[in-house]
């Protein structure tokens, strides 16, 4: 693992390096989704579209679909796609679906998307949250012309940080349980996302 010095000695690991134009990521940060019995799920249900503002590399949407006859379903969405210039760069798709970040955060929509550098930004996405157990937590990167997911691994949000420029998230990889008012029977296993404008970095 790549470690870097940040938060005053703190080591923290590195999610994916960056050579002249792409994005090298790193398979022990990124789960699979998990697509079950998807027969009669066509054609996909556009339920909403998304134009970010930057265009410097090009003219991004991102277009979030339900799965046909799926509307009973609690998730947001299943699938993703990410279009540049017209043509797809990217497409997700998970049968847990996706869940409305507005539920968890003080934001307005499914997802956050954001700046971490002149030519690189993120998007953010969470899994539908099911029995009280961390969803999947996705983090797709764009660096120039190049567009990636990142990470995807099992986390609950406790915070995001996305104030002048910066991009900090609060995570946690387990449930707390409790034995009674006050009384946890086990503690929160707190994890950190955190970029230097540059990369984004885990612990």
């Amino acid at each position: 693992m790549l470690i870097e010095q940040h938060h005053s000695g703190t080591n923290w690991g590195k999610i994916y390096n960056l050579t002249e134009s792409s994005i090298q990521s790193q398979d022990k940060y990124i789960d699979s989704y998990y697509v079950g019995d998807i027969s009669g799920t066509t054609p996909y249900v556009l339920t909403s579209s998304f134009a970010p503002s930057w265009t410097t590399y090009g003219n991004y949407i991102f277009n979030f679909y339900k799965y046909a006859n799926w509307e009973n379903e609690p998730a947001a969405f299943e699938v993703m796609e990410i279009l540049k210039n017209g043509s797809t760069v990217l497409k997700i798709q998970n049968s847990l679906g996706f869940s409305n970040l507005a539920k968890f955060l003080d934001i307005e929509d499914n997802f956050i998307c954001t700046s971490l550098a002149e030519d690189t930004y993120l998007l953010l996405l969470m899994e539908q949250v099911y029995a009280s157990q961390p969803s999947n937590i996705s983090i797709i990167l764009f660096y120039k012309n190049d567009v990636k997911l990142i990470y995807n691994k099992p986390m609950f949000i406790n915070s995001v940080n996305t104030n002048n420029g910066k991009f900090e998230m609060e995570l946690q990889s387990n449930t707390v349980e409790w034995l009674g008012v006050n009384q946890p029977a086990n503690n929160a296993d707190l994890h950190k996302i955190w970029s230097d404008g540059k990369y984004l970095y885990f612990k």
